[in-house]
C-alpha cells in the first residue's frame, strides 16, 4: 500500500506490475483501475487501515467515501460489504487481512 490518494494518512493499493492502477471499488465490487485523476476515483481507491473486524492483530480496509463499508472476499474475488462489522463471523473473517511486507524487485 501507499498513502492513500484521498487522505495522506489512509491507503491506496497500487498494482506493481500496471503502474498507476488501483484497487478501486464501484458497485461494490473492487477492481485494479487505471487513475483517471479525477475526485471520485481518489476517494474510491482510499480506504482506512483499521483493526482487523475478526482479529485485531491484523487489518481491515474501511473506505475512504462509503464509511462502514469494508473490503472483503468473498467468491474468489473482493467485494465490499457494508456489513462487515456486525455481521457474522465469516463476512468479519472475509474483511479481515494480514499485511506482509511488500516484495521487493530483483
Amino acid at each position: 500500500s501507499r498513502p492513500g490518494l484521498a487522505h495522506p494518512e489512509s491507503n491506496s493499493f497500487e498494482s506493481v506490475n500496471y503502474p498507476g492502477y488501483f484497487l478501486r471499488h464501484k458497485d461494490a465490487l473492487v477492481f485494479a483501475h487505471q487513475n483517471d485523476g479525477s475526485d471520485l476515483f481518489r476517494k474510491d481507491a482510499t480506504f482506512w487501515s483499521r483493526p482487523g473486524l475478526a482479529h485485531p492483530e491484523s487489518n481491515s480496509f474501511e473506505s475512504v467515501n462509503y464509511p462502514g463499508w469494508f473490503i472483503r472476499h468473498q467468491d474468489a474475488r473482493l467485494k465490499m460489504s457494508n456489513t462487515a462489522a456486525d455481521g457474522p463471523e465469516l463476512l468479519r473473517k472475509d474483511a479481515t487481512f494480514a499485511v506482509c511486507q511488500s516484495l521487493q524487485h530483483s
